[in-house]
């Protein structure tokens, strides 16, 4: 953060003389002031102005801009966005909606694409398959795979889900898999030679077939696999009893593992890459799928988004967050955590210059 609102307020010079100075929107000098975050392109050019202002004023300039962060920085930041109290009073929040904001299925909005992954791994799960959910981080990957769980549970489906505990996927064996499945489908425990785990996960996974169950092996940050385990789920998939598959694969990954899955990179892994279907999550495309999520997040604490956000917010939030590079390549960041995010900075923003509705000028100047 910089060191001019501290000034601002010091020379007695509000805000909304310097953005007049400036042709700048309220919204804007906020960003500057309160986070150092300038009007995309146009930094060098805004503080030049800034310093000739206060400069006139007599006003010292010296370390005004120490400590403001580079774009990139900001970006890291993403994650850390808190909604602060003046915003939450304004708009008469007891509870960010934002955060533990899915204790049950209800509070899952669910777009059309994830409509379509969900009911993919559903159906994985059930009937059997291969299947890699891909997303950005922040797209909702970790709900879809709690919404599956949930509704496992709901409907009383005799399917088992097996977890492998590691917290560092890079180093998930072959060997570690077996103890995972041997872990979460019966009481015995894991043998000691990979050949002897072998044998008893096949004795396992058919007994517990046999009493009507059927298993599918879920695996997160699969992106951080080792190729040569990526080979061997092939093997996994591949047990069976007379025509069934003993066990189906889901993995849950950001989209490093399409690079992983690129046949021409790993050809020793070709055998699992054809047999691997691939599910992306799609960020938010529309305006419409915008304001029906943002419509249920702050249904859940009793608000109304239109007591919160106008109706041009929401083309707003598009046009921040889907970009064209030089190429004319489309990227669209429109995911639920950058969603939310922008939104928060956009209520504190709202609430330091008292505007009553977060509108797309202040969805602009963030």
């Amino acid at each position: 953060m910089c060191g001019l609102k501290t000034v601002l307020a010091k020379e007695g010079i509000t805000q909304v003389e310097l953005a007049g100075h400036l042709g700048l929107s309220k919204a804007a000098v906020c960003q500057i002031a309160n986070y150092g975050q300038f009007p995309k392109g146009r930094e060098a050019e805004t503080r030049d102005a800034i310093n000739k202002f206060l400069d006139a004023r007599g006003v010292p300039v010296k370390d005004l801009w120490k400590g403001v962060r580079s774009d990139d920085e900001e970006e890291a930041k993403e994650a850390c966005v808190m909604l602060g109290m003046n915003a939450k009073r304004q708009f008469r929040l007891v509870k960010d909606p934002f955060t533990d904001d899915v204790t049950e299925s209800r509070d899952v909005y669910l777009s059309q694409s994830g409509r379509y992954v969900a009911e993919y791994m559903y159906m994985t799960a059930k009937a059997g398959g291969m299947l890699a959910v891909v997303g950005e981080s922040g797209s909702g990957k970790s709900t879809l795979r709690r919404l599956l769980l949930d509704r496992i549970d709901r409907e009383d489906l005799k399917i088992k889900v097996i977890f492998p505990r590691s917290i560092d996927k890079g180093k998930l064996t072959a060997s570690s898999i077996c103890d995972a499945i041997v872990a979460d489908c019966s009481e015995d425990r894991p043998k000691r030679t990979l050949e002897a785990k072998s044998r008893q996960i096949e004795r396992v996974l058919t007994a517990s077939s046999r009493a009507g169950w059927s298993h599918v092996l879920m695996i997160e940050e699969a992106h951080d696999l080792d190729v040569r385990t990526l080979k061997y789920l092939k093997r996994f998939w591949e047990l069976e009893d007379g025509f069934k598959k003993l066990l189906s694969v889901i993995l849950v990954a950001q989209p490093e593992i399409k690079g992983m899955l690129d046949e021409s990179r790993n050809p020793e892994a070709r055998e699992i890459i054809r047999r691997m279907e691939v599910a992306e999550i799609s960020p938010f495309e529309n305006p419409d799928e915008l304001k029906e999520y943002l419509t249920l997040k702050f249904a859940r604490v009793g608000v109304k988004v239109g007591e919160v956000m106008d109706e041009g917010c929401y083309q707003a939030i598009l046009d921040k967050l889907v970009r064209k590079t030089r190429s004319g390549y489309r990227l669209n960041y429109a995911y639920p955590l950058t969603v939310n995010n922008m939104v928060k900075k956009a209520m504190n923003t709202a609430a330091d210059i008292g505007q009553t509705l977060v509108d797309a000028e202040t969805i602009a100047s963030i």
